[in-house]
């Protein structure tokens, strides 16, 4: 992951934890339940972030080009 998309995915990740803490804390199901979608949504959001980097990694490659771990 480069730097920007690194820090985008700690930033969903910690809008994961901060959601999940505050479906703890809810005064009620209907509320707890919102928050635990959000959290989710924010996990999706992260996954997403992740794949497009790779894809975005695996775009740039000139064709023909050896993975790092296969070379010598």
């Amino acid at each position: 992951m480069g730097y920007y998309s690194m820090r985008e995915y700690n930033e969903y990740t910690a809008r994961v934890v901060e959601c999940e803490q505050r479906a703890k804390d809810a005064r009620n199901e209907a509320e707890r339940q919102s928050w635990l979608i959000l959290a989710d949504s924010w996990r999706e959001t992260a996954k997403l972030q992740d794949t497009l980097q790779r894809q975005s990694e695996f775009i740039r490659k000139p064709p023909g080009a050896v993975p790092v771990s296969h070379a010598l």
